[in-house]
């Protein structure tokens, strides 16, 4: 009006209007008090979903530019090494986690991976002597960084920022020891997900290619993650069709041409008579609590 900016008013006096935030940033945004009413010291990060761990175990694209390339040259390669059927598992399984993590009742657990892939030859002895295996390689290539913990410390948000810096310097609490004698101590449990029939023991139902590794300590858990995602040292011993595929690549170097052996083995050979090696897909766990302590609000119970 009069060429000034209109605003709500009730009675004569304005109405301030701000967008609403989301329990999250409400809970970030919140000032805690002692006692005397006195503000307590703020904490850094508090990131109680872990959402930050989304995109760990995601796979570059050499479209990303020169560094995904080169960083992925020193794994197991970047997004277009990986065969068809691999591309779109991990496509579907990323699709479901970012359903699900919209939910603020779905969390990101930092101790717990899910390794999709597997063979259906793989049992709980067997991907719990994989696991351990994977941490103790990736501690030595010294896949878990200050960085990382700096990272997971501050999610947690329990810490200032002063205690979070003085643990970064103790490398026994950026990557807790490991006893080789114990495992364990360092993986309390493993899980194979199977197709179990009425009337059929758990143990001997056929695998679904699923399964989950529980660690002790989140380093540990992103140590074994680093290590067994898209690592193709792992195909032929542990990923689905892996042997098959690694057979078919061997005849291929001696042969230079290779042909698919049935429907299993055309799904490893590129149209330009490559053959891709299938993958361990392994990721953070997403799970659904009503634990308070775990997520940053619960559902009533019935």
């Amino acid at each position: 009006q009069n060429g000034s900016m209109t605003s709500l008013t009730l009675k004569g006096r304005p109405i301030l209007v701000d967008l609403a935030v989301d329990r999250t940033t409400a809970s970030s945004l919140a000032v805690q008090r002692d006692e005397d009413g006195k503000p307590i010291k703020k904490m850094v990060g508090k990131d109680r979903r872990n959402l930050y761990l989304k995109n760990e175990g995601r796979v570059s694209s050499s479209a990303d530019g020169a560094g995904a390339a080169s960083a992925g040259a020193k794994h197991g390669g970047v997004w277009e090494d990986l065969p068809t059927a691999d591309r779109a598992k991990r496509e579907r399984a990323f699709a479901d986690k970012s359903t699900k993590l919209r939910s603020p009742l779905f969390f990101i657990n930092p101790t717990r991976i899910s390794i999709r892939n597997l063979g259906k030859h793989v049992n709980e002895a067997a991907l719990k002597k994989l696991a351990f295996r994977a941490l103790q390689t990736g501690l030595e290539q010294k896949l878990v960084t200050p960085k990382d913990a700096v990272a997971h410390w501050r999610a947690k948000g329990d810490l200032a920022h002063s205690e979070v810096m003085r643990r970064a310097t103790d490398m026994n609490l950026v990557v807790p020891p490991v006893d080789e004698k114990n495992v364990k101590l360092s993986i309390p449990s493993v899980f194979v997900d199977r197709a179990v029939s009425e009337g059929q023991k758990a143990v001997d139902a056929p695998s679904k290619g699923f399964g989950f590794v529980e660690f002790t300590h989140h380093a540990h858990a992103l140590a074994a993650l680093r290590q067994l995602n898209n690592n193709p040292a792992y195909s032929a011993e542990y990923a689905a069709g892996g042997n098959k595929a690694a057979e078919m690549q061997k005849r291929g170097k001696k042969s230079k041409k290779v042909k698919a052996d049935g429907k299993e083995g055309a799904e490893f050979l590129g149209e330009d008579g490559r053959v891709y090696l299938p993958r361990l897909i392994v990721e953070f766990a997403v799970r659904i609590s009503t634990c308070p302590v775990e997520v940053l609000f619960c559902l009533p119970s019935s």
